[in-house]
């Protein structure tokens, strides 16, 4: 039975999708990437992963480890509050026929309802959680009716024991179609096989943030200079394989170049600022705004440069270092809302600044299978750098697949002999 203070230990209530269970998911995340830093992988599955289906208030998580130990396991998730579940269902559950190993714990006492499923990487179980999460996500017919189906079954069946055992006589049906959808679309599990650790970085206050991608989840990372981040990245996660900044790599000698240009073209009116004019590498040596406006309308015919661009030359002088030092990485350079354009061009109409466009591109980030990170006040990031980071990452990690693009293509070379090129 649930534990007492769970709200489904006195009757089921399913609630419409919210958007907070996306961020309250993030954060639990980050608890167990601490708890259990060897992981796997950590996801958020069950209806509460997939945006506008309606679901009971309790989150669901599923962490992949290499081996099932309750020895290990369990007394670093006690730390932090996780209750083992004393239901009968759990150490053993059947999946297509097969019987899996697995642990299940319940949240912190006081805090919102979650349930954390610790299963074995590969096995059946982890791949049909993940397909459901995936399927609904992409049918919208197939998530309407499942969410309609749940919901007029609540109003009649109330005990938790019942309305899992009816739901879960129903589902079958659910996943023969989500079964026809893998094979049409190819889909399959995510893993380590999809590519290596990967690192999105932005600019921020304190310095530089990180975004540092393995399997679907996110650890973040902040440090004053590029070289600290990526070396802690490598900590982190041995044999990191890409770094995408934010920051223009390859300057030019005169005039702009053709990878600020073609980005602005992919952005929708409004966005397109956002892709800031590389200022050509004679303006990056100027100590003041002046020097610095002077030598670019001298290098750029006429071109000054705005304070903006100026307010980061530090920045790109940092990353040119540390380029220039051949780093055992590669290092690339991206532009989020270019990323996030080719995610879903919808997400970047509204103003990352805004409320609603966090949420859109939070949003658009899961649609591609990824978990955003929660946002920690204080650390010395926006939420909108975190974000940033995090679409820098996925085009890294379409790098590292060999699925990524340039603009342009071939990339430009000037007198620094770093090729020049946004990529996407």
């Amino acid at each position: 039975m649930p534990f007492p203070d769970e709200p489904s230990a006195h009757r089921v209530q399913v609630s419409p999708s919210q958007e907070a269970w996306a961020a309250e998911a993030a954060a639990y995340v980050d608890l167990l990437r601490d708890a259990i830093p060897d992981a796997v992988a950590i996801d958020h599955i069950g209806s509460t992963s997939v945006p506008g289906l309606p679901a009971k208030d309790c989150l669901d998580l599923m962490v992949q480890v290499a081996e099932l130990d309750e020895a290990e396991i369990g007394p670093p998730l006690a730390e932090r509050g996780f209750r083992l579940r004393p239901e009968p269902w759990n150490h053993d559950e059947v999946t297509d026929g097969v019987s899996h190993r697995k642990l299940v714990f319940a949240g912190p006492e006081g805090r919102r309802p979650v349930n954390v499923h610790v299963r074995v990487a590969g096995g059946r179980n982890v791949r049909y959680a993940l397909l459901f999460r995936d399927f609904l996500r992409a049918d919208g017919a197939a998530r309407a009716s499942w969410g309609a189906f749940k919901s007029r079954l609540t109003e009649t069946v109330t005990d938790i024991y019942d309305y899992g055992q009816i739901k879960a006589s129903v589902q079958p049906l659910l996943m023969r179609a989500a079964e026809d959808w893998a094979a049409e679309t190819g889909w399959r599990v995510p893993s380590m096989a999809d590519g290596p650790p990967v690192l999105g970085v932005d600019g921020c206050k304190a310095g530089w943030v990180g975004a540092l991608l393995t399997g679907s989840t996110y650890d973040v990372l902040v440090a004053a200079r590029v070289e600290e981040l990526v070396i802690e990245a490598w900590r982190r996660g041995p044999g990191l394989a890409v770094v995408a900044i934010d920051i223009p790599i390859g300057l030019p000698d005169v005039g702009r170049r053709k990878a600020d240009l073609l980005a602005r073209t992919l952005l929708p009116v409004g966005r397109k600022s956002s892709v800031f004019p590389t200022p050509t590498r004679a303006t990056t040596g100027e100590s003041t705004f002046v020097e610095a406006s002077a030598t670019s309308r001298a290098t750029t015919g006429g071109k000054g440069i705005t304070q903006q661009s100026f307010r980061i030359v530090p920045k790109i002088l940092d990353v040119d270092r540390f380029v220039r030092a051949e780093p055992p990485v590669t290092v690339l350079e991206s532009h989020p809302e270019v990323s996030f354009a080719e995610i879903d061009p919808a997400c970047v109409v509204p103003s990352k600044t805004t409320v609603v466009g966090r949420e859109t591109r939070r949003a658009a980030l899961i649609g591609a299978g990824l978990e955003p990170p929660s946002y920690a006040p204080g650390r010395g990031y926006g939420p909108d750098d975190l974000l940033d980071a995090c679409a820098v990452a996925w085009t890294a990690r379409r790098y590292a697949t060999g699925t990524a693009s340039s603009l342009p293509d071939p990339p430009e070379v000037f007198s620094d002999g770093r090729p020049a090129a946004i990529w996407v």
